[in-house]
């Protein structure tokens, strides 16, 4: 199947022309992703000022997390530990801590 400067070219039968087809084509492409960017910007700030959360919703912490956390900070668990105890991943484990630790102003 010929691609679109070839079928402009054959429509129009001039090679400069046919260019000058696609510059246009392709301006008023370019046009239209930029309008689509500003246009998904502007939605996005909106939201922000409504309040709409982006992103997954940050996991609560368990109940006894600060008990687990001290422990584990102490040396008296391993991560791995502290995580099979609170029944998470290490990983979450990992990110709790940071938050936990954040948080506490640590």
């Amino acid at each position: 199947m010929p691609n679109v400067k070839d079928r402009i070219q054959g429509i129009i039968g001039d090679t400069q022309k046919a260019e000058a087809v696609m510059n246009i084509i392709r301006e008023e492409e370019q046009r239209e992703r930029e309008l689509r960017s500003q246009r998904q910007t502007h939605g996005i700030e909106a939201a922000k000022q409504r309040g709409v959360q982006f992103g997954r919703p940050l996991m609560e912490f368990p109940k006894n997390f600060s008990k687990i956390y001290k422990k584990q900070s102490e040396g008296a668990l391993t991560i791995t530990e502290a995580s099979r105890a609170l029944n998470i991943s290490r990983q979450q484990f990992y990110r709790l801590r940071k938050r936990f630790e954040e948080n506490q102003g640590l």
